[in-house]
């Protein structure tokens, strides 16, 4: 399957978040939005994530970006694993796609490679388990989805950035993502 590559037009998002909300490019009210794919919401590594975006959205949003996060969950499990876990309320939207329609638009697939390389992330979901509470939920998606981010301009809906291996644990990960924005807002 081939991959989404910068340049790019992106599949167009027209979802319900889990919270009901209608999401679509034109309802962002951002110039961009950074568009995140994980697991499934009861994934110890994906409530870290969730938490990581949840600490860094204000800083996308003051950088004229908002966040769409998929998860292959169902709402219940939206609700039970992050909602009601997280100490910082997640503002952004969060997408169930059980059946991964999203995913397969954006070419998000299984990897053994990208997964394998989360060996050493595993000081992170220790600290995922043990200091935020974001305890092994129920498998209800694909384990071996790495985590896969794409900035989008929201009017062009042109992709300006993609990583189809996200360590999302990481600052780097952000660093080109913020550079991207504050270049072409100069």
């Amino acid at each position: 399957m081939t991959k989404r590559s910068v340049g790019e037009i992106a599949p167009d998002i027209t979802a319900r978040d889990a919270k009901g909300n209608n999401v679509s490019f034109d309802s962002i009210g951002k110039e961009y939005v950074l568009v995140a794919f994980l697991r499934y919401a009861g994934c110890p590594f994906c409530n870290l994530s969730i938490h990581r975006f949840a600490m860094e959205h204000q800083l996308l949003l003051d950088s004229g970006c908002e966040v769409l996060t998929f998860i292959q969950s169902d709402i219940e499990a939206i609700e039970k694993n992050i909602y009601d876990r997280h100490k910082v309320t997640p503002k952004f939207a969060i997408i169930p796609d059980h059946d991964k329609k999203f995913y397969k638009l954006f070419d998000v697939t299984p990897s053994y490679k990208n997964t394998y390389k989360m060996i050493k992330d595993i000081p992170h979901w220790i600290h995922a388990v043990k200091d935020h509470g974001f305890k092994q939920g129920k498998v209800d998606g694909n384990f071996l989805i790495a985590p896969a981010l794409f900035l989008v301009h929201t009017k062009t809906r042109k992709i300006l950035h993609a990583d189809y291996a996200a360590d999302l644990f990481e600052h780097e990960t952000f660093s080109p993502i913020y550079d991207k924005i504050l270049t072409l807002q100069t």
